[in-house]
């Protein structure tokens, strides 16, 4: 199999219908970007010497083809590549069939020219009982194959939603929790929580109004540790339980002597008490955060 080279290279494919014998006829002229796709057979050397001082000579290794291919988003060929990646349909529902939208293609196509970074599709055309399954909406837009769930792990969610309206996408869908932002060419609609804003613009950070190329600077774990209300609650627990512990051998100790310090122990009584107040209050304190860092994780 010769590589493709030059802007003249075209990619013809076709499927088999006996494993490892080339179709003679059915193929399909496919756009491809670029091409490293090549069969290649090495030679194997042998370690062992034969009738004479010389290693015996090398012998054929297998045939591997191996290579890499870059494709457009294209509507004519993007059921030929999902028979290629998944084999047939193979259902057992009314319909063996992938709806295609080409307008709704070529737009997110044209987003993907315009940011100039690969989109990661979380989601895209659903059968009915696939989509009733997962719990989609009735009338979802997945369901014609006009929507995408496009994951924001290398885009930020503001750039991301500025160039989709741009390229008429029109139906908005934010959901920061699971990082994914949906979009469709439907009715203009938008549901969900804003994404929280992200600190990194294009490569540049914003600080104090000047713009850098580094990114800010993670917390270090002792900052992250002082901030948090846990451990603030737990160490306020932990001093107090120490405190009312100490105040109460004191107090003991001051009761089995004859001195002039016994006048103080129902002080020290009260001051024990006080101890065992503020331990109950941090660890009411480490509770509260937890359960809310808690509940926040499940939104």
């Amino acid at each position: 199999m010769a590589r493709a080279q030059g802007a003249r290279s075209q990619l013809a494919a076709a499927f088999e219908t006996t494993y490892g014998t080339a179709p003679a006829s059915g193929y399909f002229q496919m756009p491809f970007a670029s091409a490293s796709l090549g069969a290649e057979q090495p030679l194997l050397s042998s370690e062992l010497l034969g009738y004479s001082r010389d290693p015996l000579a090398p012998i054929k290794d297998a045939v591997t083809a191996d290579g890499d291919l870059v494709v457009p988003i294209d509507a004519e060929a993007f059921g030929f590549r999902v028979k290629a990646a998944f084999g047939s349909p193979n259902t057992t529902g009314t319909t063996d069939k992938i709806r295609i939208n080409k307008a709704a293609l070529d737009k997110l196509q044209a987003l993907r020219d315009r940011i100039g970074r690969p989109l990661i599709v979380n989601s895209a055309y659903r059968s009915p009982g696939y989509n009733q399954r997962i719990g989609g909406a009735k009338h979802s837009m997945h369901l014609q194959g006009a929507a995408f769930d496009i994951s924001m792990a290398n885009h930020d969610p503001e750039n991301f939603e500025a160039a989709a309206r741009t390229v008429d996408f029109t139906g908005f869908g934010f959901y920061p929790r699971q990082n994914f932002m949906h979009i469709d060419i439907g009715r203009a609609r938008q549901w969900g929580d804003p994404f929280p804003p992200r600190a990194i613009r294009s490569g540049r950070t914003i600080r104090n109004g000047r713009t850098t190329r580094f990114a800010p600077e993670p917390p270090r774990l002792r900052e992250s540790l002082t901030e948090s209300r846990t451990m603030k609650g737990g160490g306020a627990a932990g001093v107090a339980t120490i405190g009312a512990a100490g105040i109460e051998v004191v107090q003991q100790a001051v009761a089995d002597t004859q001195s002039a310090l016994q006048p103080l122990i129902p002080y020290l009584d009260t001051l024990r008490w006080l101890f065992i107040a503020m331990a109950m209050i941090g660890i009411a304190v480490t509770s509260y955060a937890r359960w809310d860092n808690w509940r926040k994780g499940r939104r």
